[in-house]
């Protein structure tokens, strides 16, 4: 399936749910809920290119064929905007990876494992759920977090981590990139039809911006031309709707808050999304335990732990999977807007892109082979509709004895 690439040509808003009103700015979060890019494919689908109209308002049935086209995504992307192709594909970080710089200031990468509990010794929220404590494999440097911590993860190290292995690095740029960084700008209110400014309506905006500028150095100063550029990329196959096969079509269309405008591109045949390693497949048959890593937040029906745990996978039958143990932090709050009842949706908590559950599979080696290639890169959520929004994208790791 074709990657697509949406590129902000403006901080783009994707909104945290606060409300408007005083002085608060209009603010973004640091990035967007698979809700969000789900909404805006679906929404691109069903605009008619030359007016530039919704097609299906008020058409229930069309509305809720709409609502079945999957979409995957997003994931963050670093392109050459010029070119049109994909440089690097950048994932949230594994939650089981503790990344601290040693003495020396030399990034380490520490890796988080489930281990077993000494004699007389219980976590009994863990037990009650029949889950194992997880523990740090080597002693952890006694330095603080940085405030610039790796948050998305290039595809090479991303992939040597899934393997069992600890990416070597020389500096943090070799294993990815910071948050992405926002901008804010100051608006002003105009009245309809004069060119005139509002008294007193000026606003703030806080956009997120998919360009990293070069920064000085005592000996060089910046070139424009060293910037990195960035954006989000989303997979759909498009779907039949009120009779008319729709698909996304290149275009510059507005995406968020404020109507700001990206730039909607396929990406190049040769830049496909990640793919699994080799070997992976005959690891995990030899362990019959692998990593389930988020690469979107999930949603569960019984919080954290998913709902298929102990039962058959939502991606393929045949195949039992058990949950043994999890990093995951806190939870995060999505809400958003119905399309079809015109209201927000409720608020829901959701388990964090990055997340790692350890499982333990059962079934045949045919089975689970299946298995492997049904669920790479696919959503694992319990609800459908949940699965078909993008929520729970998943890559899968070795989880050796």
């Amino acid at each position: 399936m074709t990657p697509w690439i949406i590129e902000g040509r403006d901080p783009l808003i994707f909104r945290d749910g606060r409300p408007l009103g005083g002085n608060a700015p209009i603010e973004t979060m640091r990035f967007p809920f698979p809700s969000t890019l789900a909404g805006a494919v679906r929404g691109r689908l069903a605009t008619d290119p030359k007016s530039g109209t919704f097609t299906l308002r008020g058409d229930e049935a069309g509305l809720e064929q709409l609502l079945r086209i999957p979409v995957r995504g997003p994931i963050l992307a670093e392109i050459d905007p010029i070119t049109e192709t994909v440089r690097d594909w950048l994932l949230p970080a594994p939650r089981d990876a503790l990344v601290r710089d040693n003495n020396e200031g030399v990034p380490s990468i520490i890796r988080l494992c489930p281990g077993g509990l000494e004699t007389g010794e219980t976590v009994a929220e863990l037990n009650a759920h029949g889950l194992l404590p997880i523990f740090a494999t080597s002693t952890v440097p006694n330095t603080k977090t940085r405030e610039d911590a790796v948050l998305y993860w290039r595809a090479a190290a991303y992939t040597e981590w899934l393997r069992g292995r600890v990416p070597k690095l020389n500096d943090r740029s070799d294993l990815g990139v910071a948050a992405l960084p926002r901008e804010s700008r100051m608006h002003v209110s105009m009245r309809h039809g004069e060119r005139i400014a509002e008294d007193g309506a000026l606003f703030e905006t806080v956009g997120l911006r998919f360009v990293n500028l070069p920064t000085a150095t005592a000996n060089t100063p910046p070139r424009l031309a060293d910037s990195q550029h960035f954006a989000l990329s989303v997979q759909s196959p498009g779907g039949l709707v009120a009779g008319k096969h729709l698909s996304l079509r290149r275009e510059f269309a507005p995406i968020g808050g404020e109507r700001r405008i990206a730039r909607w591109w396929p990406a190049p045949q040769t830049c496909q999304w990640l793919q699994a390693p080799q070997q992976l497949t005959e690891d995990i048959l030899k362990d019959r335990r692998a990593r389930l890593i988020l690469v979107t937040p999930a949603v569960f029906s019984n919080g954290s732990i998913p709902g298929w745990s102990g039962a058959d996978f939502p991606t393929s039958q045949g195949v039992r999977v058990t949950v043994r143990a999890a990093c995951v932090p806190s939870p995060q709050v999505v809400s958003g807007w119905d399309l079809r009842k015109c209201v927000p949706k409720p608020t829901r908590r959701v388990v964090a892109a990055g997340s790692v559950y350890f499982v333990e599979l059962e079934g045949s080696n045919a089975d689970i082979r299946t298995w492997v290639d049904a669920t790479w890169m696919q959503t694992i959520s319990d609800a459908t509709q949940d699965r078909l929004d993008g929520f729970g994208l998943t890559t899968i790791g070795t989880w050796s004895k």
